[in-house]
């Protein structure tokens, strides 16, 4: 305890010497003591409202994450990693067949999200960077839904192949 009182003194001194209240120093940020808890509650429902759906099985480009439904319309990659090195690489998803496929990828998620809806063909469909252990929030173009679903890829057009994928 007797430590504790010169350190305290010494303290004091340097706060009001520099314009600063030794209670300021040591109580925290009322307003972030309030928001906190707001935060936290708003991190746990939004995490009680994603259902985890699977893995993404990697076959190459370093491609892994656990993919999560948020809603009806958008999917979370949670720890997203893909190398970016692949060409034409974009999320491409079937709501028919059993595995990825140029044929039955009918549903092109854009990221970033833009809201017209890409067909497999396009051109300018955004090609993915590079992500490393990122949450990735994927919004599916109007009028497909989560449950449609039932696989997602991350897919090479040039080669025709997936770098990973779940099936659902």
């Amino acid at each position: 305890m007797m430590k504790l009182i010169p350190s305290l003194f010494l303290l004091y001194n340097i706060s009001t010497a520099s314009g600063q209240l030794l209670s300021d120093l040591i109580q925290p940020n009322r307003q972030q003591f309030r928001q906190q808890p707001q935060q936290l509650i708003s991190d746990i429902q939004q995490q009680q409202s994603e259902q985890l759906l699977g893995s993404l099985i990697t076959i190459i480009h370093d491609v892994t994450g656990d993919v999560f439904s948020v809603g009806d319309n958008q999917l979370r990659i949670r720890g997203f990693t893909y190398d970016g090195t692949g060409p034409e690489a974009f999320i491409l998803a079937g709501t028919r067949g059993e595995s990825p496929s140029e044929k039955d990828g009918d549903v092109v998620v854009a990221h970033p999200f833009q809201p017209r809806r890409f067909r497999y063909g396009d051109q300018d469909i955004p090609h993915l960077r590079k992500f490393d252990g990122e949450d990735v929030l994927l919004t599916l173009p109007q009028g497909v839904r989560v449950d449609q679903l039932t696989w997602l890829s991350v897919w090479c057009r040039r080669f025709s192949i997936s770098f990973g994928h779940l099936i659902l």
